[in-house]
């Protein structure tokens, strides 16, 4: 397993989430709901400052994430909490290795077991924040998948946070449609013919079908 690697910008993150960010969202009053969103902003920028492809990623997936949200009919609290899951997701990786996070060709095994140690840092950064423990855990459990093969824990279906099936849904949909340094995008009509293929399986059926819904 891998140690937390203390970078300038994770002691910003470490900072942000341990001071501004310590009133949850549903008692503010408008002008520190802004407040907060801007210190979600300012954590997110302190993880492009690590990684720009990891961070802009963020950013880019929150459109499918607010859009499945509204397909899906969620309320507008649980919107935010799914959002606020959607920029948060990757904070972890502010502790995985240089060697590892801007590794241009495929993972070893080896540092592959490093890299999915990034849900359970980003818990550990944000369950420190008094109100944001149900984030802290969406974010742990991310990566898990439908039938129960994911990680950390192999959680599975209705057992993985609603907020973590949404953001890994867009979260792969949109890996599979940008460049990266190992390979090149798959293409819109693959990746959607993937998410087809493992709804079921790696993904919420249920939310497959809303992702279907926005981009068809």
């Amino acid at each position: 397993a891998s140690s937390l690697i203390i970078t300038l910008p994770a002691l910003i993150a470490v900072a942000l989430l341990t001071g501004v960010l310590a009133a949850r969202y549903n008692t503010m009053r408008l002008n520190e709901r802004s407040r907060y969103k801007a210190t979600i902003e300012a954590l997110s920028t302190a993880l492009t400052a690590r990684d720009g492809y990891t961070g802009s990623h963020s950013q880019e997936t929150l459109w499918l994430v607010n859009s499945i949200c509204d397909e899906l009919r969620l309320t507008n609290n649980a919107c935010e909490y799914v959002a606020d899951v959607a920029l948060l997701h990757d904070i972890g990786k502010i502790g995985i290795p240089n060697e590892i996070l801007h590794e241009p060709g495929k993972l070893s095994d080896e540092q592959w077991e490093v890299m999915k140690q990034h849900p359970v840092i980003g818990e550990r950064i944000v369950v420190t924040v008094p109100g944001l423990e149900e984030v802290a855990r969406a974010i742990r459990h991310e990566h898990e998948r439908w039938d129960g093969g994911g990680y950390p824990d192999g959680l599975k279906a209705g057992e993985i946070p609603l907020a973590s099936r949404i953001v890994l849904v867009c979260d792969a949909f949109h890996a599979m449609t940008s460049d990266r340094p190992y390979r090149k995008s798959i293409g819109l009509l693959e990746a959607r013919n993937e998410m087809v293929r493992d709804a079921g399986t790696q993904f919420d059926p249920d939310v497959v079908e809303a992702l279907l819904t926005i981009i068809d």
